[in-house]
């Protein structure tokens, strides 16, 4: 859709782009074409698409041999995905608000994966959500705010690691794919974007497991700059911490952002124990 159509569409249906919606559609087809091939889609493949907008990135993929899951929150937006493309057979549209869905329950155990140009102003919300579901996709190719995709794929030690890089490196090989400038949105928005990719791993904690551990890392990261031993204080026992700090073989004089998603998987484990 060009850009005049999208502005046509728009007053036609009576919105003007949300800044707290973080509604910035997509009008370059070549930077659609190129989420969709970081994605790997396949034939048969289950998408589920967050905040398809005007059906842009919909379009494209609708195009392939693959059931397609939208998810809207805008009830304007959703109604014209319904009457647009509610003929397809292999199209299904929720309109909810994507960080309050069981995707559990929309997959039914179905292996998914995830193609989306997330709101950023909830994409954060939206991504935690995903990582505590029993049924994890098996990929998300996301595209975000550039400093969001920098701060997922941190390593350990840098300024941009925190909780939300330990939490979703554990489940996922998380890899920047690319930046994206501005003038790809409308409107524009006031600064770069990235694409991310999330590949599930196979070696990862079991669901059960990840809750107790998604405590425990924002726990830490609370205060991020306190040695673990001071964080763990209010966590577990003093005589629990010394042993986990022993059997982990982690410092009590390190910080949260010292630690590897690896190391913190390590003094879950010794904490469980």
């Amino acid at each position: 859709m060009k850009l005049q159509e999208l502005k046509a569409l728009l007053t036609e249906l009576g919105i003007r782009p949300s800044r707290k919606l973080g509604q910035n559609f997509l009008i370059d087809p070549n930077t659609i074409q190129r989420i969709c091939r970081c994605a790997d889609i396949k034939d048969g493949d289950l998408i589920i698409e967050i905040g398809p907008g005007t059906g842009a990135m919909t379009d494209y993929l609708l195009q392939q041999d693959i059931d397609l899951i939208a998810v809207e929150y805008d009830v304007r937006l959703a109604d014209y995905l319904r009457n647009t493309y509610g003929s397809y057979p292999n199209f299904t549209l929720i309109q909810a608000d994507a960080s309050r869905i069981d995707f559990d329950e929309v997959t039914n155990g179905r292996e998914w994966k995830c193609s989306a140009n997330l709101p950023y102003s909830v994409s954060t919300v939206i991504m935690a959500k995903i990582a505590m579901q029993e049924n994890l996709p098996k990929s998300m190719t996301l595209l975000l705010q550039n400093e969001m995709v920098d701060r997922i794929s941190a390593p350990s030690g840098s300024k941009t690691y925190g909780s939300l890089s330990v939490r979703l490196q554990t489940l996922f090989e998380a890899r920047k794919a690319g930046t994206v400038g501005p003038t790809v949105f409308w409107p524009p928005p006031d600064v770069d974007s990235a694409i991310l990719t999330l590949q599930r791993k196979d070696d990862r904690l079991t669901p059960v497991e990840f809750k107790g551990f998604d405590k425990l890392v924002k726990h830490c990261f609370a205060q991020r700059r306190k040695k673990l031993k001071k964080r763990l204080a209010s966590f577990i026992t003093p005589e629990k911490a010394q042993q986990a700090f022993a059997s982990s073989g982690l410092s009590p004089d390190a910080r949260p952002e010292q630690l590897s998603p690896n190391d913190f998987i390590a003094l879950f484990r010794a904490i469980s124990s």
